[in-house]
Parts: structure tokens; sequence; C-alpha cells
């Protein structure tokens, strides 16, 4: 999917066009989204210590919000992309808390079992990690943010051809009133240079008749 570059001042002055971001339909609403990213390197930090992550994580976090332009179909976009997730994991723990009540309420107690489970809810975690992280890679998300920009990936193309659209728009009509206000400086400029003309005449008139009385009492 193809990602697209949005100015801050796009996002704070509402520009984007009435094209859903994630269907290329025309849009009914524009939903507000708070859009938050950091470096993807802060991640190999957890080699380091978890903790070290997340101070970095939250140093380096860039934030911009967005008002998206979404058609009835995916108004609950992300609403439900967040569902999915937390219930997903919901079931993993507790499958996991589950599967430890029951190895724990064995009797004669079996210490095999419990080690089981445990290492099978760790590993059904990190395939819950995997799976959210593959499935959140496709969806429409922030690819880096600064404080002049910030790059979506995973729009749709129709929406990057409208909005290109507009922005060629926006540059022709921009380049238009340029034209007219330097040829209104022209005509400016231009009258500005005939009334002088026009009163330099005069002007010498007067300095000669200064030049005279000058003279004449020069004379006295």
């Amino acid at each position: 999917m193809p990602t697209i570059k949005l100015s801050e001042t796009e996002c704070r002055k509402d520009l984007l066009p009435a094209v859903c971001m994630f269907c290329g339909e025309p849009s009914t609403e524009r939903k507000q989204k708070n859009f938050a990213w950091h470096p993807s390197w802060v991640w190999i930090l957890i080699l380091v210590n978890l903790i070290v992550v997340l101070v970095v994580a939250l140093i380096l976090t860039k934030r911009m919000t967005v008002r998206v332009p979404v058609c009835d179909r995916h108004r609950g976009y992300w609403m439900r992309r967040g569902w999915i997730l937390s219930l997903s994991f919901v079931a993993v723990a507790a499958l996991t808390i589950g599967g430890l009540i029951f190895a724990s309420n064995q009797v004669p107690r079996n210490e095999d079992l419990t080690g089981w489970v445990c290492g099978g809810g760790v590993f059904l975690f990190f395939v819950w990690l995997v799976v959210a992280a593959v499935y959140s890679a496709n969806g429409v998300r922030p690819s880096e943010i600064t404080d002049r920009y910030i790059k979506l990936a995973g729009v749709h193309q129709d929406f990057v051809n409208a909005l290109e659209e507009d922005r060629d728009r926006d540059r022709e009509e921009e380049e238009e009133y340029r034209r007219k206000r330097r040829a209104e400086r022209e005509i400016e400029d231009r009258d500005r240079d005939r009334d002088r003309d026009r009163d330099r005449p005069r002007f010498d008139e007067r300095r000669r008749d200064d030049d005279d009385e000058l003279d004449r009492r020069a004379r006295e």
C-alpha cells in the first residue's frame, strides 16, 4: 500500500481531500486520530533492559493529530482493530491462567504439567506478539513523524491521487495569484512613474523660479 507525506499545515488546517483514506470511496465524515511514532531501533534496547526501552521510547515519541476522512464502512476502523487485539490478548491470558489453575488443582500435583502449561503460555504470548505486529503493519500507520510532517503508510491509492490533485490545484491557484499580483504591481509602478513624469515639469519650473528669486536677492 502507498505511503503519503502530510505536512503539519495540511493536518492542522484540515486540508485533506474528501476521500476515504482506507478504501478510496467518498468520505462521509472525519475521525480525529492522534498518531504516535518512535524510531524502530528503540526495540533493540530490549536486549539491555525493558525499563530502558520504555524510557527511550517515551523520550523519542513524536505525535501528530490528523482528522482522517472516512466512509461509513470505515468509521470504526481503529476501534475494531483495538478490540480485536485486546480480545485476542485476553483470550491468550485467559487460556494460560486457566491452564495453570487446572494444573495446580491436580491431585497429586503434576509439576511436569505445570511446566508445560507455563511454557505453552509463554509460547502463545510470543505468537500473539508476532501476529499482532503483522496485523498492525497491514493497517494505516505512521512510518515517520517530525515537527513538520507525518508519513502514513497503508493508505489507499485513490486517496493519494486525490491529495496530489488538490495540491496541484492549490499550486496553480497560488501561481495564478502571484501572476495577478505581479501584474498589479507593474501597473502601479507605471502609474507612479507617469505621475512622477507629469509632475516633473512643474517641479522644474518651481525650482527655476526659486533660483531666479535667489539671484535677484543676491543682486540687491
